[in-house]
């Protein structure tokens, strides 16, 4: 087996370097959302319950989850900025996407329609605090 030059050691630790930051990027992301969810999630009040609460609590809960909207957008809206999550898609003239984009929508979405059900309180029947966020992300 032929010896490295220098130069192209140096460009394989370098490439290496970098896919090591992307998988790091990547890992943090998908943890920090996961742990910020849990977090939610176990730490919070039933939905149920806040349906049937007050307009007062109804809309410091909304606001809540509003609040999430925004860092959600915030996160991806940086992490668009980087080249991590290019996709090329080759079919249209090397069309460039950015997988973020589709993914906050995801994220997002879904927080947007519980919202709604939130709002109209008690009068908006139950399953539709599954059904609308669902339908959003099909």
């Amino acid at each position: 087996m032929p010896s490295l030059t220098a130069e192209q050691e140096e460009f394989l630790q370098k490439e290496a370097f970098d896919q090591g930051t992307k998988v790091a990027q990547i890992f943090s992301g998908i943890f920090f959302s996961g742990l910020a969810a849990w977090l939610s999630t176990t730490n919070g009040t039933r939905l149920s319950f806040v349906q049937k609460a007050s307009l007062e609590k109804r809309l410091t809960v909304c606001c809540f989850l509003n609040i999430y909207v925004g860092m959600f957008s915030a996160f991806f809206n940086f992490f668009q900025l980087t080249d991590v999550d290019d996709a090329i898609l080759p079919e249209t003239g090397d069309f460039t996407l950015d997988l973020s984009r589709p993914i906050e929508w995801v994220m997002t979405c879904p927080l947007m329609q519980l919202t709604l059900v939130l709002m109209g309180g008690a009068k908006i029947p139950e399953y539709r605090r599954y059904v609308m966020p669902l339908f959003s992300v099909v």
